[in-house]
């Protein structure tokens, strides 16, 4: 029965090492940065009923100064998933992001040319991994309790 202590620990550490760089990202400096291209890609998945569900994100480059030196990056968030919304949703927070507008970028104070503009979990999959650890610690206790039951 260690197997479930086995895949609890796996789920916990996965969820661990996929997130670390949100965590990281905290202790980033903010700078103020200009859009150079703003788009927008979509893409289908097939979802649990195997209906295909259509989903947007967006896509940017951007320019920021740090210590008078000019960088150019495109990342806006560490994950694809932390900034999906479905396609036709009137929640896009990228709405109103238009070439040439100033934008918050939240670069690395180490390494100048690593930056990002959403450095955080947004709420919908802070609550995925959430679930993914509280499964881990469930399956750990629930190992435990069947080790302990059957020795």
């Amino acid at each position: 029965m260690y197997i479930l202590t086995i895949i609890g620990i796996t789920l916990i550490s996965l969820a661990i090492y996929k997130s670390r760089k949100y965590f990281i990202a905290k202790k980033w400096q903010k700078t103020k940065g200009i859009f150079i291209e703003v788009g927008e890609v979509s893409f289908e998945e097939l979802n649990l009923y195997s209906y295909p569900s259509a989903f947007i994100y967006p896509t940017t480059k951007y320019e920021y100064y740090v210590n008078e030196k000019k960088y150019i990056n495109s990342l806006v968030s560490f994950e694809i998933e932390n900034i999906t919304k479905r396609k036709g949703s009137n929640e896009v927070f990228w709405g109103n992001w238009k070439k040439g507008n100033n934008v918050d970028i939240y670069f690395n104070p180490v390494n100048h040319s690593e930056s990002v503009i959403i450095p955080n979990m947004l709420p919908h999959r802070r609550s995925h991994y959430l679930a993914i650890i509280i499964s881990g610690v469930l399956l750990i206790v629930i190992g435990y309790m069947v080790n302990e039951f059957f020795t």
